[in-house]
């Protein structure tokens, strides 16, 4: 490594140092958004359980931890790493995903020690998060009139509550949950409000995952499944009709999904190798666009790396597409993961993330000026130019930040200077 180079053959001389250092810094930021952003998820493949992580090292874990962390302190843009691992971390929480809970824990300390407590403000609010949650609903597990209140549900279930400030933003998408699940869903709801009078529950269901046991005539099965699948396999359970078909239409007016979510859904179910829907075989096979757009048609039967890799909006089914019950479905497994489309991150989930991460960076310049500005009162451009520079976690122009401070003058938090117009003046 470089660092052999360095230490053996130039014993550590400054000028090696600092210019293997330099050389770092300038070919690691040739592209810092992408460099930063592929860290993350480097390291999200190191901390996520799969088939690797099974039989996964810790000590060997670390030390990979430690070479990331390595690159790490090279990235400028240190705030586009941590939105695309803090995304991914919560993916690792809340779908229990995670190779070792204090290995996650280990990487934030490293991470708090390399940029401070406040980069890691929010990592850390997550996992109190997970900690208060399982308080939360072991208290409501234990409550009489909750109990009261669920036992015809049938349910074994698990509730999380996020701060919002902590965690990625998310989109509430419309959906038509089953009259159980909603009871189950309710009463958890009121025990919460009990507890907190000024908070306000948002269900994101997007995030939820099912285990649903499943009677076929060749065999039980046990079926883990998104939210969203397991309320397209529940029509055809009675649960809001006993029709043993259904069209595409009907099956979007049933559930409540937007188009792009029961497309994708139904065809993980349908299309997929785990096929638990059939599909009128009379109808022609969906189209799909790859991500430039161009049309192409669809396998008869599509592998599970093909589902997952498939991009937004790829399958369109017709209105009048029949789908129903597959009771001749087998398989040499008991349990069986059904997996769906868009478990991997798009490009447009990938664009969001740079929008956050535009939009927390404009409260980050405003916030540092102000703070500058109300310490010192009074102070040149290019001062304050410099102290920012100085505060701030990323690169950013001169010409953003002038932006920025016509911004604030504009918002009677700054004005300028009578005798002077190359200072400001901080207005309290």
């Amino acid at each position: 490594s470089m660092d052999k180079v360095v230490n053996k053959s130039f014993q550590r001389h400054d000028s090696f140092v600092y210019s293997s250092k330099e050389a770092f810094e300038s070919f690691v930021n040739v592209e810092p958004n992408l460099v930063a952003e592929l860290l993350a998820k480097f390291v999200d493949s190191r901390l996520r359980k799969g088939k690797e992580a099974r039989s996964v090292n810790l000590d060997q874990l670390d030390l990979t931890l430690d070479s990331s962390i390595q690159i790490f302190r090279y990235i400028n843009n240190k705030d586009v790493f941590e939105a695309f691992y803090k995304k991914d971390l919560a993916k690792r929480l809340l779908l229990n995903k995670s190779v070792s809970l204090d290995a996650e824990k280990s990487m934030v300390f490293k991470l708090k020690t390399e940029c401070g407590a406040t980069y890691t403000a929010k990592l850390e609010g997550m996992f109190k998060d997970i900690e208060l949650s399982e308080e939360t609903f072991r208290g409501f597990k234990e409550d009489r009139i909750s109990r009261q209140a669920t036992a015809s549900t049938r349910i074994d279930g698990r509730i999380f509550v996020l701060s919002s400030q902590y965690w990625p933003p998310y989109v509430p998408l419309s959906l038509n949950i089953p009259p159980s699940l909603t009871l189950y869903q309710n009463a958890f709801a009121a025990y919460y409000a009990s507890k907190h009078t000024a908070r306000k529950l948002i269900w994101q269901h997007s995030l939820c995952q099912v285990s649903l046991r499943a009677d076929y005539p060749l065999g039980r099965k046990d079926l883990s499944v998104s939210l969203f699948q397991a309320v397209l396999l529940l029509q055809f359970n009675g649960e809001g009709t006993s029709s043993s078909s259904l069209s595409y239409a009907q099956l979007e007016d049933l559930t409540g999904l937007p188009q792009n979510e029961l497309s994708r859904n139904l065809a993980s179910l349908c299309l997929g190798r785990i096929k638990l829907l059939l599909r009128d075989s009379s109808a022609p096979l969906p189209s799909t666009s790859s991500s430039s757009g161009s049309g192409s048609s669809a396998p008869a039967s599509l592998s599970a790396s093909s589902l997952i890799g498939a991009s937004s909006g790829a399958f369109k089914f017709a209105p009048e597409e029949t789908f129903s019950f597959n009771p001749d479905f087998t398989h040499k497994l008991n349990r069986l993961k059904v997996n769906y489309i868009q478990i991997k991150e798009t490009q447009e989930e990938k664009k969001k993330t740079h929008e956050t991460i535009f939009q927390d960076r404009i409260y980050q310049v405003d916030a540092a000026i102000v703070r500058i500005m109300k310490s010192r009162q009074r102070l040149s451009h290019a001062n304050l130019m410099s102290e920012l520079l100085a505060h701030l976690r990323f690169p950013a122009q001169p010409a953003d930040i002038k932006k920025r401070i016509e911004t604030l003058i504009n918002r009677d938090y700054l004005e300028r200077s009578e005798g002077d117009r190359d200072v400001y003046v901080y207005l309290a």
